[in-house]
């Protein structure tokens, strides 16, 4: 009973998933059909890929042979040869290469074993056979990532609201261009890293993990890192991830603190060593120093620039503010226990107004 229960509430969100599925498919043959050079992995993809290649074919991190394949763009681009080092430049973050990396190694074990018993396919890396499975195995990832988003939704929502909230996310706004578009990018797998993030971070304190809560969040939050560094601002969340039972004890949260920043640093350890390998340093901002200015934070302009504002691109986010300023009536609603007496026939039905404001909430 209890299965068939559990199989009736993840219908809806197969559902989704299958629908982003069938979104994805044909717009990634159109790519391949209409694209600059019938490549998958263009634009910012490129140098996020570039690290894949270099790792697992020159087994090194000099990316002057990969940025060969796309001439001077890479030269007068973001490739620019550094001095300290002489290897080129790459301002993006190694994570994704390191995510991709079980489908490229697949497909590059396969193509060797082709090679040794008489094929000559060639294996730079850059060959569709090895884009088409690592650009899909990108995507998968993501989608499964971002779906532990409707676990925490549905911890504090009726089933439905996080149904809706999930779908207009991921249709409704820019992220559907880095899902369906562009998840060669960082953006989808980081997005999906957050949502383990927020996962891992609700469970552990409703669960009350004691002294291990700190493992599992710090190593999500290493890898939200890992994936787009700027993710360091999400710092905070460690705090929610603080189980009730210690929030009493300073000693003891501190310490678990502690113990997840530790751990985030070890996992973020790989862009730590890239940045020594390709600029000379341990810590640095690849993009330039006037990439963040701490002092000038440009609120409006990050939300309503035409230049890839956030209500710009995704006007549908305004309905989160609503729910975020409090607008709507707070869903703080215990959840019912499976031994829970059921409603009577009754009971007052979810209204309208109801499911609105909560839809705002979540």
């Amino acid at each position: 009973m209890t299965g068939a229960v559990g199989e009736a509430r993840a219908r809806p969100f197969v559902a989704v998933a299958m629908a982003a599925s069938i979104v994805f498919i044909p717009l990634t043959v159109a790519k391949l059909s209409l694209g600059r050079g019938k490549a998958l992995f263009v634009s910012d993809g490129y140098y996020y890929y570039a690290y894949l290649a270099s790792i697992v074919v020159d087994r090194d991190l000099d990316l002057g042979n990969q940025y060969a394949h796309i001439g001077s763009a890479a030269s007068n681009g973001w490739g620019r040869p550094i001095a300290a080092t002489g290897r080129r430049a790459n301002p993006f973050s190694i994570g994704p290469a390191l995510l991709w990396l079980p489908a490229f190694a697949a497909v590059h074990i396969a193509v060797r074993v082709a090679n040794s018993l008489g094929c000559e396919l060639p294996h730079t890396g850059f060959e569709l056979y090895y884009q088409v499975p690592t650009y899909t195995w990108g995507f998968l990832l993501g989608l499964a990532g971002f779906l532990l988003l409707a676990r925490c939704l549905v911890r504090m929502f009726p089933q439905h609201v996080a149904v809706w909230t999930l779908t207009g996310i991921l249709f409704g706004t820019a992220l559907s261009n880095y899902a369906f578009l562009h998840c060669n990018f960082a953006h989808w797998m980081s997005c999906a890293a957050v949502s383990l993030l927020l996962w891992t971070a609700f469970e552990s304190r409703a669960r009350a993990l004691r002294e291990y809560w700190w493992i599992g969040v710090g190593a999500c939050f290493g890898l939200a890192c890992l994936l787009r560094w700027q993710s360091a601002l999400l710092a905070p969340l460690l705090l929610v991830a603080c189980p009730r039972e210690t929030s009493g004890r300073w000693s003891r949260r501190v310490a678990g603190l502690l113990g997840a920043l530790a751990v985030a640093a070890v996992v973020f350890l790989p862009q730590v060593a890239a940045w020594r390998a390709v600029y000379g340093h341990w810590l640095v901002v690849p993009q330039g120093q006037g990439f963040l200015r701490w002092g000038q934070p440009s609120i409006l302009h990050v939300l309503w620039s035409r230049d890839h504002g956030l209500f710009t691109y995704s006007p549908l986010l305004l309905l989160a503010v609503v729910g975020f300023l409090g607008c709507g009536e707070s869903p703080h609603t215990p959840r019912p226990t499976p031994h829970a007496p059921r409603p009577t026939p009754h009971a007052p039905r979810l209204t309208s107004a109801r499911w609105c404001s909560q839809v705002l909430w979540c």
